[in-house]
């Protein structure tokens, strides 16, 4: 039989209540989840019809759509998810399909934290948790989430606790700063107390000073006397002597008089690690042009090469990745011009990565395209928002594809705007047959409506029935008849019932799957 019907399985979809919508005790209320709430088959859910609510459940959500904090309420045992719009902010692309989910359900990747929610509030009690720390997929990534969540059990009629409330204040941008606020202090203490900015000076000797004697121990420097030059060089790594050399020599060139500027690294010393350093100075040259001495400063930068080289792993990790994924993927900037692509894009296109930067990749993007493709980006970077869009790109031999882009924003630990990251799949296969069941469901219909011909469809199982406009005149039932399958079968002929009932038996017989074709007599009454 040909399926028809919504799916049966689906958790609930918006759509106008069988009372209307003035029927509806949230309808007054303003707000994006006011009319959600009210749009809602809450029928497919076990909360049930929207107008058979208990008044508990009635009032609990009334007060939360009003609230401006943000609130989810978790209704029953499986913790039906209900909302107002300042938690719609917050489940950012989560929503609005939460609505009317399952929490555990809704929030698979803390499915066991909010189990014990549901647990410890339908026995009752209560929870607080402050700076709460979650990994959570809002936006289809994974990200560290900081919330302060209160958790109360809200009573039925009949005073048990029926469901929960949790009031979520998400405090991600304020642990955030607290934390860098912290290490600031701290780097600040640890230059303080240990000297970690040095000056020193270099004499015509060649005996280098450093002014003050608590910081010789952290750059791997004698502490109780002056240090020669090549007792200086006997401390740094071997691997960064020659450019300390080179820098030295051009700073206390007469003719180039450069900038000492260079970062090298110390050798460990009994109880003082090996650290990196950052070497600032410039020469004193005399009338003659002779350089007489040298000075400058020295800052530890170990932490910022540390980090300098775990991102640097990170940012390698990446892209062996995403070079391994069967799907493009690009970067943007703040400016909208594409900053890098994986091999996967490179292959498809049969490019250059240099090619491909900017604005270079449209090059490949199909005329008809170009307007709407740009005109979305430009949208979605006013906005900052995730999107979506399905355009035509033409392959390295020249066929024209159909991709499905999905891109989000990024945004750096300050929530300062970098650009986009986005994914490119190839459908086209999809796409073609998706437009081939279309114009065959076309002609179906337009076959249908010129052939007398009429399309039903059983759901016998969860006796669920389907009938078309023409099946219901058939049977002589008014257009909006929604009788179960058992009221057509009840009105055959009764000459003719045993013969559709073996019809009907061999169709759904899994040995036999006949087809089921037979015809029979409605009885007139």
């Amino acid at each position: 039989m040909r399926r028809t019907m919504d799916d049966p399985d689906r958790p609930g979809r918006e759509t106008e209540s069988p009372a209307g919508p003035r029927a509806c005790a949230f309808a007054a209320i303003p707000g994006e989840m006011a009319r959600r709430v009210c749009a809602f088959e809450w029928s497919r859910t076990a909360l049930g019809p929207i107008e058979n609510w208990p008044a508990s459940l009635t009032t609990a959500v009334g007060m939360i759509l009003h609230s401006p904090v943000p609130i989810v309420m978790l209704w029953g045992e499986d913790g039906i998810m209900l909302y107002n719009d300042a938690y719609s902010v917050f489940a950012a692309g989560r929503h609005p399909a939460l609505l009317g989910s399952k929490v555990r359900e809704g929030w698979p990747e803390v499915a066991d934290f909010n189990d014990n929610v549901m647990k410890v509030g339908l026995s009752g009690s209560t929870l607080a948790y402050r700076d709460q720390e979650l990994t959570l997929y809002r936006n289809g990534r994974p990200e560290q989430v900081w919330m302060n969540l209160d958790y109360s059990p809200i009573p039925d009629e009949s005073g048990k606790p029926a469901g929960v409330m949790a009031i979520v204040i998400e405090t991600t941008e304020r642990v955030r700063a607290d934390a860098a606020l912290r290490q600031s202090e701290e780097r600040l203490r640890f230059a303080t107390q240990n000297a970690e900015v040095g000056l020193w000076d270099i004499d015509l000797e060649e005996n280098i000073d450093l002014l003050y004697a608590q910081e010789r121990g952290a750059f791997s420097m004698p502490r109780d006397r002056k240090t020669s030059w090549q007792e200086f060089l006997s401390h740094v790594h071997p691997d960064d002597v020659e450019a300390v050399r080179k820098a030295y020599a051009a700073a206390r060139d007469p003719v180039t008089r450069s900038t000492m500027d260079i970062e090298y690294r110390t050798l460990r010393m009994p109880g003082i690690p090996a650290r990196w350093i950052a070497v600032r100075g410039r020469g004193v040259f005399e009338e003659q042009g002779r350089c007489v001495r040298m000075s400058g400063t020295a800052v530890e930068i170990t932490q910022r090469k540390e980090a300098e080289l775990a991102l640097r792993e990170s940012e390698q990790r990446f892209r062996e990745i995403a070079n391994a994924a069967p799907v493009i993927i690009w970067i943007a900037d703040a400016d909208m011009s594409c900053t890098w692509f994986n091999r996967s894009a490179l292959d498809f296109t049969g490019r250059a990565m240099e090619e491909e930067l900017g604005s270079g990749w449209a090059d490949n993007l199909h005329p008809d395209d170009h307007a709407a493709v740009f005109d979305n980006f430009r949208s979605a970077y006013a906005a900052r928002q995730p999107f979506r869009i399905l355009f035509r790109m033409r392959r390295h031999d020249g066929e024209w594809r159909v991709l499905d882009e999905t891109a989000v924003p990024r945004f750096d630990p300050n929530a300062n705007f970098l650009g986009f990251i986005g994914t490119c799949t190839d459908i086209t296969e999809r796409h073609q047959t998706e437009e081939a069941l279309r114009d065959k469901e076309e002609q179906l219909r337009v076959a249908t409506e010129h052939g007398e011909v009429g399309l039903w469809d059983f759901d016998v199982a969860r006796g669920r029935a389907f009938a078309d406009a023409r099946v219901k005149a058939m049977f002589g039932l008014p257009g909006d008849f929604r009788g179960p399958p058992d009221d057509y079968f009840a009105m055959i002929h009764p000459a003719d019932v045993e013969r559709v009932t073996d019809a009907y038996r061999k169709a759904f017989d899994p040995a036999l799957r006949a087809v089921y074709d037979v015809e029979y007599r409605v009885d007139g009454k």
